[in-house]
């Protein structure tokens, strides 16, 4: 687990390209996302739900048992989603290999 954190806040540094006020309210925000069991590591630091940049849905979050009953129901895939093919002309974003960013755009 320790190992992940560090993972993660060195993505958050490369990507913030030295702007400490950036990292600062990117890790905060990373902190706010909800884990595998549903809880926000900033809300078991804290007891409650933090404020974010990114608006919520209030009573969003549904009973762990009911969680687990979807995922038991769904057999995980390697994307997630199903993709529509490509069409020639088509406008796509390209991620850059080294920063992992999608910070350019291409035709197909």
């Amino acid at each position: 687990m320790a190992e992940s954190a560090v993972k993660i806040a060195k993505s958050l540094l490369r990507k913030c390209d030295g702007n400490w006020d950036e990292f600062v309210t990117r890790l905060r925000e990373t902190r706010n996302i909800p884990r595998g069991d549903g809880n926000c590591p900033a809300e078991l630091l804290m007891g409650r739900k933090q404020r974010g940049l990114l608006p919520t849905i209030p009573n969003s979050r549904t009973s762990p048992a009911t969680n687990k009953e979807a995922k038991t129901k769904t057999i995980p895939t390697k994307s997630g989603r199903k993709l529509k093919p490509l069409v020639t002309g088509e406008r796509v974003w390209i991620q850059n290999a080294h920063t992992k960013n999608w910070d350019e755009s291409g035709t197909v």
